[in-house]
């Protein structure tokens, strides 16, 4: 252990959180729910660290190395607690869950400067980069296909209403930068790369798999704590688990994150062009349930779908 290096680490991590925390006070309009001023403060930020990255050198792997069952748990825990340290404040506070970029930065930092290996090592392949992305974007049509058209079906017949009567194309353009970029990375990366690549060195994969997808879905309760809604919770948690399997099979096959990075920021950011009948206010209980039959049926086909692409998107040593 180095006590000044581990404080380093953290030092950064809390000033970066202080920087992006601080610039929701700049007034600079919102996109949807979204606030423009800690958007464009986490891309931001980005740019320092990668230039670091790419001027740092370090080993290409962690293979050969001893491997305590302890260690990886105290890895694991520390740096999920870490980040729900961070994660909380800024999603009852700020309404919104831009912790990513300093837990980017957290990762990072730590897979450098603290286990000195290589982002490679964890799942950053970027070879045949071109590929990674186009099979991305079939692993993410593979979901928004299903899910989109089952919601029209659905909601038509449990509502009599067209559920999506548009789609505002300029919210998601402006949105995918943050949700690819710091939401897609930050969290594939902690959760797949990070903790599914630990974990798989102690258990098999399949332990390895359900520890990092019930993780992803722990992740998600803060979303319901303030007002207090054990139902919403229940159901978040439950979906993201979901989630959380599938890309976990994708990159237990793959070994690869570009293609779940991608797919995880097209996920989180297509809805927001989506111009939803009004009129459904009257119809609320109607549409969730649409929607909660429409989402299974999107991850089904994901799922689905998974094995195929997986062994695709792999990038042989």
């Amino acid at each position: 252990m180095n006590l000044k290096r581990d404080l380093t680490v953290f030092l950064i991590y809390m000033m970066v959180s202080t920087l992006v925390f601080i610039s929701d006070y700049v007034s600079l309009g919102r996109i949807d729910d979204i606030k423009m001023a800690p958007m464009i403060a986490s891309l931001a930020l980005l740019i320092p660290l990668t230039w670091w990255v790419r001027q740092t050198r370090t080993p290409a792997t962690t293979a050969g190395k001893e491997v305590e069952r302890r260690s990886v748990w105290s890895e694991v825990l520390l740096l999920f607690s870490l980040a729900m340290v961070v994660r909380i404040p800024f999603v009852l506070y700020l309404g919104m869950s831009f912790e990513k970029t300093p837990i980017i930065y957290l990762l990072v930092l730590v897979i450098v400067l603290i286990k000195k290996s290589n982002l490679r090592s964890f799942g950053f392949r970027t070879e045949n980069f071109g590929f990674s992305l186009l099979i991305g974007f079939i692993y993410y049509l593979a979901y928004g296909f299903f899910m989109f058209s089952s919601l029209l079906i659905f909601g038509y017949l449990v509502t009599g209403h067209l559920v999506i009567v548009g789609y505002d194309l300029i919210s998601p353009l402006l949105v995918l930068p943050f949700m690819t970029f710091c939401v897609g990375v930050s969290e594939e990366a902690l959760f797949r790369g990070f903790m599914q690549t630990r974990l798989a060195e102690i258990y098999s994969g399949k332990q390895a798999l359900f520890v990092q997808a019930f993780l992803f879905g722990i992740w998600h309760f803060v979303w319901h704590i303030m007002p207090f809604d054990p139902i919403g919770m229940t159901i978040h948690i439950s979906s993201t688990f979901a989630f959380g399997l599938v890309f976990g099979y994708f990159f237990e096959l793959s070994g690869n994150l570009i293609p779940l990075i991608l797919a995880h920021g097209l996920v989180d950011t297509v809805g927001y062009g989506a111009l939803i009948d009004p009129s459904l206010v009257f119809s609320l209980e109607a549409y969730l349930l649409s929607q909660v039959i429409s989402f299974a049926l999107g991850v089904a086909s994901l799922a689905f779908i998974t094995k195929w692409l997986g062994m695709r998107a792999r990038v042989d040593e």
